[in-house]
């Protein structure tokens, strides 16, 4: 089902792929703005505070204003929102490859960014 659902996902127009990658929240969204899923998934969950704690005290603004200046320059450059499965990753390990992005083309960003929609989607689902 769900490889079918990525292949739905890299065949629709443009128009409703970048409203499906463009319904994620922001990589690093304030905590108060996301779903419940969202916010376990980018780590502001208990249980992933406890592990995150010394890591968010020490890098809380650094990372916080590094990801506003990324989301803006790739929506910018792209058009639609940076997607990517987060995994349990820091946002900090996140950055690199988010800095990566803005190298690449915009359709190989949009075929990344669809493929991050439904791997976040399987994940969910084996919950």
């Amino acid at each position: 089902m769900l490889e079918r659902a990525r292949q739905i996902a890299h065949e629709m127009p443009e128009e409703l792929q970048l409203e499906l990658v463009d319904a994620h929240p922001r990589l690093g969204a304030p905590p108060a703005s996301v779903s419940a899923m969202s916010f376990r998934e980018q780590g502001y969950d208990q249980e992933a505070a406890a592990n995150l704690a010394g890591e968010a005290a020490r890098e809380r603004d650094p990372v916080a204003a590094e990801l506003d200046r990324l989301n803006r320059e790739y929506e910018a450059r792209f058009g639609f929102r940076y997607c990517v499965f987060v995994a349990g990753r820091s946002r900090a390990e996140l950055l690199p490859d988010m800095a990566a992005s803005l190298t690449r083309e915009r359709d190989s960003e949009l075929h990344r960014a669809l493929s991050a929609v439904v791997d976040i989607a399987e994940a969910r689902a084996r919950g």
